[in-house]
């Protein structure tokens, strides 16, 4: 819900958020989040660091950034990213 909020306050399209299986280890609970973006790169870029700088404190793990589609109008957003948005929770945490 975080990420999503981050989106929408920014100004960003948020085109497909989809969790990725959890992983656990002894140390820490791994939740990744596959997130597909639109919008101008100014725009993203605040939405990287907004992630980075919540409480929450979120990895960016995977980036890809290109054009939005080919055939898209000027109006439309210019740049599609796809990101794998990422938080370990620490052990402690999970109880």
């Amino acid at each position: 819900q975080e990420i999503e909020s981050a989106g929408t306050r920014i100004g960003l399209n948020l085109v497909n958020l989809n969790p990725l299986p959890i992983k656990d280890s002894a140390a820490s609970r791994r939740v990744a989040v596959n997130v597909e973006i639109e919008g101008e790169l100014v725009s993203m870029m605040r939405f990287i660091h907004e992630l980075q700088t919540t409480k929450s404190f979120f990895f960016i793990e995977e980036l890809e950034i290109g054009v939005s589609s080919p055939g898209a109008t000027k109006s439309a957003a210019p740049l599609r990213a796809r990101l794998v948005v990422l938080r370990l929770i620490p052990a402690e945490e999970r109880m």
